[in-house]
């Protein structure tokens, strides 16, 4: 009986390669890059080729072809490479490939599902497409603004006054804190200014409760006076980045404070391409803008201050938001960013 059993494993894994045969895609993270395009081609034979692409720079592929070896445990390893080397370990799961860890460890930190490999190619299914970063509407006129952060804004209304504005805005005005932000544009004679405050509003016509309430003040030439204008507002995408943030968790180990001391915060300023914050000792800022759904940052400068006490946690989450291509989601109030390896879990500021 005994023996039995083991031929059929044995059968079981030599019939194997016939079942995975295929090519397995994914878009993986990068701790320098917007991702990498990772396409994995497993032969019946045992063989394999690799091919590398890593986003935002030559379009040369980086090709490497070799055996793999299959475990018992159904994990496919890639013979050829480095014992430090990434991608060479992947689990056989419902019909997908999941990498490992380089200790053959399913990864947990970061963002695990963009470590799963498919039959099924996806051009780039991380790009947000849309080009609108904020939108508001308002009733009793209905109006609407939208604002593109290529430095274009929009305003119309469908009331008898007809306005139908679309121009280039100048660098907004902004307080320190990012409770309020003003763009200006003039377009032909006239001239509009659009105020975002950091308030919740309700609109009036559906009941919904939007984080941002708006303030347009317009005129089409000089020798009017503004009309003024309010309404309800959301950043769209991507852009809902732009807001204040609390770190609430490293990894999902919350992240405690001496009493004496607040909360690490992320503030994100998508149209100054900045972020900037407290890290729980000292203050620090940097460049960061969207690219192809994920913020890059550069390197982050900080005050000097030295506090034994938080000192730890300043240091992993700067470490962590510093020169990096940060992955994330954002689910009602929370944000989620990450590098791969440390995943950071954030509250909306009230």
């Amino acid at each position: 009986m005994l023996l039995l059993v083991l031929a059929t494993g044995c059968a079981g894994i030599r019939n194997l390669p016939e079942q995975i045969a295929g090519t397995y895609y994914g878009y993986l993270p990068c701790a320098g890059c917007p991702g990498i395009f990772y396409e994995l081609r497993l032969n019946p034979d045992r063989t394999y080729t690799e091919i590398i692409r890593y986003d935002g720079e030559s379009d040369d592929p980086i090709i490497s072809q070799n055996r793999y070896r299959l475990t018992r445990d159904s994990v496919v390893i890639l013979r050829g490479k480095h014992e430090t080397e990434g991608m060479n370990q992947f689990a056989i799961r419902n019909g997908k490939l999941e990498m490992l860890s380089l200790t053959g460890e399913k990864i947990e930190t970061g963002f695990p599902e963009r470590y799963i490999l498919t039959r099924e190619k996806h051009e780039f299914a991380f790009q947000d497409t849309t080009k609108t970063g904020f939108r508001a509407t308002g009733n009793e006129p209905f109006w609407s603004v939208e604002i593109e952060f290529d430095n274009l804004i929009k305003f119309s209304t469908l009331s008898a006054e007809g306005f139908e504005f679309k121009a280039h805005y100048e660098d907004p005005e902004k307080a320190g804190d990012l409770s309020w932000v003003k763009y200006s544009a003039k377009p032909n004679n006239g001239e509009f200014q659009v105020t975002i405050t950091r308030e919740e509003c309700m609109d009036t016509m559906s009941g919904k409760i939007m984080p941002y309430s708006v303030f347009v003040a317009a005129r089409r030439s000089h020798r009017e006076s503004f009309r003024r204008f309010e309404g309800c507002g959301q950043y769209l995408g991507s852009n809902r980045l732009n807001d204040i943030w609390i770190l609430e968790k490293i990894n999902d180990k919350p992240v405690e404070m001496p009493d004496s001391k607040k909360h690490p915060t992320l503030q994100v300023d998508l149209a100054g391409k900045t972020i900037f914050g407290y890290g729980g000792c000292n203050q620090f800022h940097g460049k960061a803008e969207l690219v192809n759904n994920r913020l890059v940052t550069g390197p982050v400068a900080a005050t000097k201050m030295a506090c034994i006490n938080t000192q730890d946690t300043e240091e992993r989450y700067l470490e962590t938001i510093s020169g990096k291509t940060l992955d994330f989601t954002i689910e009602n109030s929370t944000l989620i960013l990450g590098d791969g390896i440390t995943k950071l879990t954030f509250s909306r500021h009230p």
